[in-house]
């Protein structure tokens, strides 16, 4: 519950310091979901680029700054240790409805020549 409850703060921090920064290339970026060690020490942090990938390297390099930034809103006494990852179930989830619509549109064209 604690875990549950800390990755929702951070989630919703790390979303404001996002919109707030003047760094072009955050713009691009959502925070799609954040999940924490049961220590707490780490926090592993998806995200989507929206098809822009140099705001993913720009997310990882101002690490330290969102760090410094989520210290400053997030009262608790220790800081978690940031890992920003991809989040490619969105991808992924396009890939999946591609390969159906295909299957649908073989379906129908065979259909189509049976009749």
């Amino acid at each position: 519950m604690r875990n549950r409850r800390m990755a929702e703060n951070l989630k919703r921090e790390l979303a404001k310091i996002i919109q707030k920064s003047s760094d072009p290339r955050f713009v691009h970026i959502t925070i799609t979901e954040v999940e924490m060690t049961r220590d707490l020490k780490y926090a592993k942090v998806y995200y989507t680029t929206m098809g822009h990938p140099e705001a993913g390297s720009a997310l990882k390099k101002a690490s330290g700054y969102i760090k410094n930034q989520l210290a400053q809103s997030l009262f608790i006494r220790f800081m978690p240790e940031l890992r920003f990852e991809e989040d490619d179930s969105f991808e992924y989830g396009r890939h999946i409805d591609e390969i159906i619509d295909t299957i649908r549109s073989k379906e129908d064209t065979g259909s189509d020549q049976e009749t």
